[in-house]
């Protein structure tokens, strides 16, 4: 999970100019036949799981063996209420996204340098009629019983 391979590919474009092009090579694993022009970076190794997005305590969680992205999210203070759960990704080291689903992320665990990303739900909502009144009769409610206190206090 923390080795990233770049492979030079050689294409021709329509005018016929040769275009070296340097891509990275997903799910490189240990099989993996290198060529003469492919680069091999690994990653240092990191004790912690990054927890961003729309939880109330994003940051650096100490990795603490496998722990599911649940507990991890749980442990950045969980999600907050406009969080789309169905959304969830986690971004391992070496760059790899996997995406998280209500069911899986209670299995899923996490690695040391992974990020797991929780997205916001940023479409406007719609206007709560009862709240806002109940809101509204609290409000006035408690500026009725201030004047009275206050014409009380003036008799």
């Amino acid at each position: 999970e923390g080795i990233i391979v770049t492979q030079q590919f050689t294409t021709v474009d329509q005018n016929g100019n040769e275009k070296i092009l340097y891509e990275q090579v997903n799910d490189a694993n240990l099989n993996y036949n290198l060529s003469m022009n492919s680069t091999v970076n690994i990653l240092p190794l990191q004790n912690v799981v990054s927890v961003e997005g729309n939880v109330y305590n994003p940051g650096l969680i100490t990795y603490e063996g496998k722990k599911s992205i649940k507990k991890y999210i749980e442990l950045a203070g969980g999600m907050k209420q406009d969080s789309i759960v169905n959304n969830v990704y986690i971004q391992r080291a070496n760059g790899k996204i996997k995406h998280i689903s209500r069911l899986n992320g209670l299995y899923v665990s996490a690695r040391p340098g992974d990020k797991i990303v929780v997205p916001v739900d940023t479409s406007p909502k719609d206007f709560d009629v009862t709240a806002f009144l109940a809101d509204l009769a609290t409000t006035l409610a408690n500026i009725a019983a201030i004047l009275i206190v206050v014409d009380n206090q003036n008799d």
